[in-house]
């Protein structure tokens, strides 16, 4: 069993918003990783 894990933090003071919540491919890129994660992973 290969498990997955999504790192998404930080203030990112400078850009005024998470960078994990930017919207990538119509999703918060968070989102978009565990998406992605989900094709090899059995658990994020």
């Amino acid at each position: 069993m290969l498990y997955g894990l999504v790192l998404a933090g930080g203030e990112s003071r400078r850009m005024g918003t998470p960078k994990s919540l930017i919207s990538y491919h119509g999703m918060p890129q968070y989102r978009h990783a565990a998406t992605l994660l989900g094709a090899y992973c059995s658990k994020i």
